[in-house]
């Protein structure tokens, strides 16, 4: 009966008009250069603005009502010009022109960490287990190798950095990505001017992960049975026009166009499960391929999903969609614009749209990476099933002692999630294992208080 009655629900779902689905602008971010960043930590949504006006405005905003309202929260702050954000534990890294600002209680107050940078222009940061990354550079488009640009690591939150360039062929950063693929393969690729950077021992030495690449601006990865990683890189190709997303499934050896008519510049990707969304804008005009896209179906092509974003960004009298920035948070993604709006929508809604059958029915089974990563105290762990399984989902700590079960039981073919609370657990990198028939995967996931 109960299945009867998920299945009914589903049809419903997948009958109803989808029209009605679009975008809702938030209020209350007021930045005249525009949103450049968005992070999420817990219930807490943090925007990152440009300063406009000569840095004087803009700065950290804050939303702890999922983008009803939005707090200025710049305490501290004395640069507004800011490029990135990242959470790590209870900690907000934001990147500016002035280098890096930490805040331990969700932005009432900003000390600045620049110790050891010898670049205070920081157009990326990540965070992988106690690693926090700050990639530096310029913000023109030429090819640089410089003494002070570059990638940075601390492993102290910020109180001292060092410089991990050896192998970077190009030191202008604006883009990094994390794959913790499994146990022990933890990788970080580098988005450069002059292509993709691939480290795997936490910046001491780099690759290249690209041929042929220039000026990227986006990263993202998203786990796949198959190749282990489908690595997603988005461009800024303002001369010849056409932009787009390039797609590779063996960390960076190849590359291949995913569909294409994107807009000239792909400033912001983000993951849902097995979808992939590009924010894009157009240096020359507007068009269906500019604003919020979304591919699912095998990254064959896009779908634009701008029902109620409005052509927000006016250029020579010409009015375009300018998508600079996308995040995840609980059920919906957020997109900040270039005019300095964010804008709110369900991802459920999108993908449903889209394409409803793949989103139902998985071909493959998947462990993708939980989110957020880190985390505290609670994290979301999403999994695919082609065929109806009996699926058990636990946890273990190093010593390969398990800790939680979060599953145990048949589960119906899709995709799934399932919450861990840690609340009981101290820091530290844990494990995670599905075994769903034939299938087991396992991967990392690290808990910092």
């Amino acid at each position: 009966m109960r299945t009867q009655s998920i299945r009914i629900a589903l049809a419903i779902v997948l009958l109803c008009p989808l029209a009605s689905g679009q975008w809702v602008q938030t209020n209350g971010v007021s930045a005249p250069g525009g949103t450049s960043c968005l992070a999420v930590s817990g219930t807490n949504l943090f925007a990152g603005t440009y300063g406009g006006y000569g840095g004087v405005f803009g700065g950290v905003f804050l939303s702890t009502n999922n983008g009803t309202s939005w707090t200025p929260v710049n305490s501290g702050l004395t640069n507004f010009e800011v490029h990135s954000l990242a959470v790590s534990g209870t900690n907000l890294f934001a990147g500016t022109d002035g280098g890096v600002f930490l805040t331990t209680n969700s932005g009432a107050s900003w000390t600045a960490v620049n110790n050891g940078l010898t670049d205070f222009h920081v157009y990326a940061l990540a965070v992988s287990g106690m690693n926090l990354f700050a990639g530096t550079g310029d913000a023109g488009y030429n090819n640089e190798l410089a003494a002070g640009h570059g990638v940075f690591l601390s492993t102290n939150n910020g109180t001292s950095w060092t410089k991990v360039n050896t192998g970077l062929m190009d030191t202008s950063v604006y883009a990094f990505a994390v794959d913790s693929n499994g146990v022990g393969s933890t990788k970080l690729f580098a988005g450069t001017n002059g292509g993709v950077f691939l480290s795997t021992n936490n910046g001491t030495n780099w690759t290249p992960a690209s041929t042929g690449l220039e000026y990227v601006r986006s990263l993202a990865v998203i786990p796949h049975e198959a190749s282990g990683t489908y690595l997603f890189a988005g461009m800024l190709t303002p001369w010849v026009g056409e932009g787009g997303v390039l797609l590779s499934t063996n960390n960076g050896t190849s590359w291949a166009k995913v569909g294409s008519g994107l807009g000239s510049y792909v400033p912001a990707l983000a993951v849902s499960g097995t979808s992939l969304f590009a924010g894009t804008c157009e240096y020359e005009k507007a068009g269906p391929a500019i604003g919020v896209l979304l591919s699912t179906n095998n990254f064959a092509g896009w779908t634009a999903v701008n029902e109620g974003l409005p052509h927000l960004y006016p250029l020579d009298s010409t009015s375009y969609l300018s998508i600079q920035c996308l995040a995840i948070a609980g059920p919906n993604l957020f997109a900040g614009d270039r005019s300095g709006g964010v804008w709110r929508r369900p991802v459920s809604e999108m993908i449903t749209s889209v394409d409803p059958a793949s989103s139902a029915w998985p071909s493959d089974f998947l462990l993708c990476q939980n989110y957020p990563n880190p985390f505290n105290p609670s994290t979301t762990i999403r999994y695919a099933l082609p065929h109806r399984s009996h699926v058990t989902l636990t946890v273990f700590n190093t010593l390969g002692q398990q800790v939680a079960q979060l599953v145990n039981s048949d589960i119906e073919a899709g995709y799934h999630e399932t919450k861990f609370n840690a609340n009981s657990l101290a820091s530290g990198v844990y494990f995670y294992r599905i075994q769903a028939g034939g299938y087991v995967q396992t991967r990392s996931l690290c808990l910092i208080r």
